[in-house]
């Protein structure tokens, strides 16, 4: 009768545990899901200026102006897919993020 007891009060622990940590992975959920769209709308923004600067709307630009707005698109579009891998990553049960290499790599010239 004692064991019963025991294997009693060890699946309600079990169970309340379980209740507590989905909880706090649907809170996670929501964090990440909420900093992703603060995160993607200023990226998005910049990368809507940066195409329409290369459009010339502003006149012509520099090789040098070319150039720059390249690494910034690169970097928005890296950015953009390390937030997205985050967001997946949340939604799954994987607990790694799909962060792009070039974001965490050792001398990254991304942004030199």
């Amino acid at each position: 009768m004692e064991s019963l007891a025991h294997f009693a009060a060890s699946a309600y622990c079990l169970a309340v545990a379980r209740d507590k940590a989905d909880g706090t992975k649907r809170e996670h959920q929501h964090i990440v899901a909420a900093m992703s769209q603060e995160m993607r709308t200023p990226l998005n923004t910049i990368a809507a200026s940066v195409y329409l600067l290369t459009l010339g709307v502003h006149g012509t630009l520099t090789d040098g102006q070319v150039e720059h707005l390249a690494r910034i698109q690169k970097a928005v579009q890296l950015l953009l897919a390390g937030v997205n891998g985050l967001s997946e990553s949340a939604r799954s049960d994987e607990h790694s993020a799909a962060i792009p290499a070039e974001l965490h790599a050792p001398g990254n010239e991304l942004f030199r």
